[in-house]
């Protein structure tokens, strides 16, 4: 149901029909619907609804948008939960080498991407590429 949904609020924006900020608003909600999936325990629910909510946005948006970054740095989070730790960091790359472009690398939301990375190696057992992301976030 929910996929419906989103499917017909991105036809209805990219058609002229709906508002971007009306779409914005929808967005938020939905990617709330995700996060409440997630808290649940519902990751894979979560992860489908994530998904075509994040490609939607690259498509309305545009990949650099922040709140598309945002989603696609989300999305990291939701695939490592899940154990699928290689798509977690082709997401978490994607996203750091998209928010340096965007706002540099001295931005909050840069280092935190970098931050997440460094994470996400550090969980793994990759101390040795995690160490030098995290001392370039102090």
């Amino acid at each position: 149901m929910f996929l419906l949904l989103v499917d017909f609020i991105l036809y209805s924006v990219l058609c002229g029909f709906l508002s971007y900020y009306v779409f914005l608003s929808y967005t938020i909600c939905i990617l709330s619907i995700t996060s409440y999936l997630y808290s649940d325990g519902r990751w894979k629910e979560a992860e489908t609804l994530h998904v075509q909510v994040t490609n939607f946005q690259k498509t309305a948006l545009g990949e650099e948008y922040p709140d598309t970054l945002t989603s696609i740095n989300n999305l990291a989070v939701i695939f490592e939960r899940q154990g699928k730790y290689e798509a977690a960091e082709l997401l978490n790359k994607e996203t750091l080498r998209l928010r340096k472009k965007v706002h540099g690398k001295e931005h909050p939301d840069t280092l935190i991407s970098m931050n997440n990375l460094a994470g996400l190696f550090d969980s793994q057992g990759k101390y040795e590429a995690a160490e030098p992301l995290y001392k370039e976030t102090l």
